[in-house]
């Protein structure tokens, strides 16, 4: 950079882009340290948009001082000629938007002369590049020459480049600048600007406007902080002063000042010790400069030393759950999903006002629920004592360090209720309850799928939200009807909302139930059903004495014994497979999910032990019937799981048949099955247990794989070598027992054992792998134990039942040994 005189100008002037050259009479020079011009870079079109957006806006609103936030750089007087260049450090990519936004907008209005005449002097453009010599000529050659924005070439397919197009194709256009990535960037952002501003009326004069100038920015000059330009770049290598977070609360703070709020209260701060009352603005600009902003300093970046990302990580959280939160005639779905989506990208001030979150009543429950976290220089003030069902620590600290492994609709659900509950009813009393509420519905409603979900959830809560105090009273009515969570969860809440309100000792009982059985995530619907309160409920009032002992003592045993089955964590572990073989004994309880059956698994949505005690899977079949039936085998007074677990497997061991007996008796064909534990049920005759979750990847058949595991597995077959199983991938085959490597005289001969789904036998195929001939002594064999020859493929074939099968297979062994014996004497 040139070492000249550096000039002072006043620190912080606000100036219109225009008045740089019409009143300073400034040359501006981007400087070689600066990066190329990016705001027009293809890749850069979100960013391009919303600046070019928000412009539009401030010109057709036409208020006056619409601050692009701060321009820095020095004054320098070339030999002391009084052409004094303007080198901006930081601002360049702003100034160059709107150089070209200048140009276009004068040549639209026909004002293209008088734009010339501020920013030409001679044949040079007084706003260039120091970059690259093409840059400066192509903003040189712009000024020079017109361009009839009412004649330009049509767009190229599937594009909008009509201007820059007719640009490239006149002939002071060099081909050469297309090598330029500033000329490039300029182009688009060129053809960006006439997509955008193409049907704007007399912007032009409200751009230059001396009385009312709308685009302005505050005008720096480093020599105020008497910082070199090297020290200035070392201090912010990105050439800014301020952060991204600082410019955010700037534009922030003027959005809530320009704000004209209905229902805000009187806001009031002390000022020497003596309470005075101030605007909304006021108030947020004291507050997120001091108590905010100690709250947030707890929760800081431990590298960075700033809580930036953490607040704007809260106010984030809270405009995706506003926005979710808007009545339907209010509420635009691609807004929400935007935000949603956008997870871990930055969004702008602009895009915010752009989705329309930011209006009033955001604004001030945003107060509201800071003021009520804030805990002097703490970390967040605390409501609820250890509650199980709202962890305002662990809530915080994800949502401030957007730590969610996903869209976290659970979390944010629960954490609108606590904001709202303490926003509307400014007390504690009754947050207890209302969260223990919202929690049971959004947890056994989750896993949510999509933002449509979600938003149906935080609606319900907003309904529910103004009977939030009197939670469980109002439940009880069965007066509301409450849309947007599980309807049977819904159901489970109103019902255990009339015994809670029966008495203390059913309010214990179902506080310590839900709090003992937290793998059911409070959700106690098999109990109720159980117990046979479901049944009755509706005549709570009514019940005598002894039915409230009867009912409240069956409750009891039901949550004993399940206790006794599942942990916090799922199923207990329990050998042998012995649960689910116990329930296989009562009937078929597996759920369905797509083309596969699932012998159910701790934590899924569709498949768990959970959704089976929720009935509402495969049709409303009362599948958890089979539970309650494995509950009352069990002995209550003994109460050993294991023990009842065995007694009634081994029960069944006789009275169950078919495909339920094989794995009641095999437990091993559970091992094979994978994470999902699927099975493939085409019939009782047709299942096949899959490794994985399609029939494409390794599967078995189950009445072959069950008979090799009872019958064969582990044991010889002479002469043959081998005897094993093979699970197969895809359709095109079948699994089988296969006993091979028999090699006598020059053939290699192997039998194959499958299940005959039709005839509901076993198929055993001998066959010759190598040879291309049976050897006679084999046929007389296989033609003596009713073997015949198949007409579809060189082998012999036999249909044997299972009851027949291991007595002639080692019926067929013992003559091929004799023979392989004889042989080899």
């Amino acid at each position: 950079m040139e070492n000249n005189n550096t000039l002072e100008t006043q620190s912080g002037e606000r100036l219109t882009f225009f008045q740089l050259f019409d009143e300073k009479e400034y040359h501006i020079e981007i400087p070689i340290i600066q990066r190329d011009y990016a705001q027009g870079r293809k890749a850069s079109f979100e960013v391009r948009d919303l600046f070019l957006d928000a412009l539009y806006n401030y010109l057709e609103e036409n208020k006056k001082h619409r601050d692009l936030d701060f321009v820095y750089g020095s004054l320098i007087d070339n030999d002391n000629k009084n052409d004094i260049k303007f080198i901006p450090l930081d601002g360049q990519q702003r100034l160059t938007t709107l150089f070209l936004l200048h140009w276009y907008l004068a040549n639209k209005d026909g004002q293209l002369d008088l734009f010339k005449d501020k920013l030409q002097k001679g044949n040079k453009s007084k706003f260039t590049y120091e970059t690259r010599t093409s840059s400066r000529e192509f903003c040189d050659a712009l000024l020079l020459n017109d361009i009839e924005l009412e004649e330009l070439l049509p767009p190229d397919k599937n594009q909008k480049n009509s201007l820059s197009k007719t640009i490239k194709d006149s002939s002071w256009y060099f081909l050469s600048w297309g090598n330029d990535p500033t000329i490039k960037s300029m182009l688009v952002m060129l053809d960006a600007i006439h997509n955008k501003f193409n049907n704007a009326d007399n912007f032009f004069d409200r751009l230059i406007s001396p009385d009312n100038p709308v685009i302005t920015f505050q005008f720096l000059n480093l020599k105020e902080f008497k910082l070199t330009d090297d020290l200035y770049i070392k201090m912010n290598a990105r050439g800014k002063s301020l952060t991204d977070f600082e410019n955010f609360k700037a534009k922030f703070e003027q959005h809530i000042k320009d704000l004209e709020f209905k229902t805000a209260p009187k806001f009031k701060l002390l000022f020497n010790d003596i309470e005075k009352k101030v605007t909304v603005q006021e108030y947020f600009s004291h507050k997120i400069d001091t108590d905010w902003a100690n709250l947030f300093w707890n929760y800081r970046d431990p590298i960075k030393n700033i809580y930036d990302d953490q607040l704007m990580n809260f106010i984030r959280a809270f405009a995706i759950n506003h926005l979710a939160a808007k009545p339907n005639e209010d509420f635009d779905l691609t807004n929400l999903k935007y935000l949603l989506d956008r997870q871990n990208d930055n969004i702008s001030f602009q895009k915010y006002i752009e989705l329309k979150c930011f209006d009033e009543k955001f604004i001030l429950e945003l107060i509201k629920i800071l003021d009520y976290l804030k805990n002097e220089d703490n970390t967040i003030r605390l409501y609820l004592k250890s509650s199980q069902y709202y962890d305002e620590t662990d809530t915080f600290i994800n949502i401030v360090n957007n730590s969610f492994k996903d869209a976290a609709y659970s979390y944010r659900i629960k954490f609108y209720a606590f904001c709202q509950y303490l926003n509307k009813f400014e007390t504690t009393v009754g947050l207890e309850e209302w969260l223990r509420v919202i929690s049971n519905l959004t947890e056994n409603t989750a896993p949510y799928n999509n933002e449509t979900e979600f938003r149906r959830s935080i609606r319900a809560v907003e309904y529910l939200l103004q009977i939030a105090n009197t939670i469980i009273t109002n439940l009880s009515l069965d007066t509301l009807k409450v849309d947007g969570f599980n309807e049977y969860q819904v159901k489970e809440e109103v019902i255990k909302a009339k015994l809670i309100l029966k008495d203390d000792n059913w309010a214990k009982l179902i506080y310590n139930t839900e709090y003992e059985l937290k793998y059911f995530s409070c959700q106690l619907t098999f109990i109720l059903y159980f117990s046979g309160i479901e049944d009755v409920i509706s005549n709570i009032n009514n019940w005598t004495t002894k039915e409230n002992d009867e009912l409240f003592n069956s409750f009891k045993k039901y949550v004993t014994i399940a206790k006794g089955v599942f942990s916090s964590g799922g199923l207990r572990k329990f050998n042998n497979h012995l649960w689910q073989r116990a329930l296989l004994s009562k009937g078929n309880y597996l759920i369905s999910e797509g083309s596969n059956s699932s012998f159910l698994i701790n934590n899924d949505r569709d498949i768990s032990w959970k959704r089976l005690l929720l009935a509402d899977k495969d049709g409303g079949k009362p599948k958890r019937i089979f539970v309650k039936q494995v509950f009352d085998d069990i002995d209550f007074n003994i109460l050993d799981v294991e023990k009842g677990l065995k007694a009634i497997v081994a029960n069944s061991l006789k009275t169950v048949t078919g495909w339920r007996n094989k794995f009641i008796k095999t437990p091993s064909l559970f091992n094979f099955l994978g994470a999902k534990q699927y099975i493939r049920y085409k019939s009782d005759n047709e299942i096949y247990l899959l490794a994985g979750e399609r029939m494409s990847g390794s599967h078995t058949e189950l009445f072959t794989y069950s008979y090799f595991l009872e019958n064969l597995e582990n044991k010889s077959f002479p002469p043959f070598n081998k005897c094993a199983y093979y699970a197969i991938s895809g359709e095109a085959d079948e699994p089988c027992i296969y006993l091979k490597d028999w090699l006598f005289k020059k053939s290699n001969y192997e039998l194959d054992i499958t299940y005959d789904t039709v005839n509901k036998k076993y198929n055993l195929s001998f066959f010759y792998v190598k040879s291309k001939t049976f050897d006679t002594e084999i046929v007389e064999i296989l033609s003596s134990n009713d073997f015949i020859k198949s007409s579809d493929y060189e082998a012999y074939d036999l249909l044997l039942s299972e009851k027949d099968l291991q007595k002639s297979l080692i019926k067929l062994c013992n003559e091929f040994q004799l023979l392989n014996d004889s042989t080899n004497e």
